[in-house]
């Protein structure tokens, strides 16, 4: 990923995570600095994609379990990362965990555990 496109894409996972951290909500507006990201990056469909058809199908049925804005992310993270997403959402899903065990409430900022995720495993590597 070239520099610039970088260094938006880290500036793009701060901001989701505070944003959904103390609002629980993901304006629709997230959209273009997304698709701005993905155009600069170029994008990378994997079998990731099936997972996201999946989580939308969840959240359709079960809409107090996971909402549109955690579906549209791991859409976005899927489609920059491509197959990456897996350990992802193994990490996003273990801070959650870790969320509910330290500040228990009755949601789960999800938005700010894929983005301290992916911040987490872009470090790693």
């Amino acid at each position: 990923m070239p520099l610039m496109t970088e260094l938006f894409f880290w500036i793009l996972c701060l901001a989701a995570f505070v944003q959904d951290l103390k609002t629980r909500y993901f304006s629709s507006w997230w959209l273009l600095p997304c698709l701005l990201i993905l155009l600069a990056a170029g994008l990378h469909p994997g079998p990731s994609l099936l997972f996201c058809a999946l989580m939308l199908i969840l959240h359709l049925l079960r809409r107090d379990w996971i909402g549109l804005a955690d579906v549209t992310a791991m859409a976005f993270l899927s489609l920059l990362t491509g197959s990456a997403l897996y350990p992802l959402t193994v990490v996003a899903c273990l801070l959650g965990f870790l969320w509910t065990a330290l500040i228990p409430e009755q949601t789960v900022p999800f938005v700010s555990c894929l983005s301290a995720a992916a911040a987490l495993l872009a470090a790693a590597r």
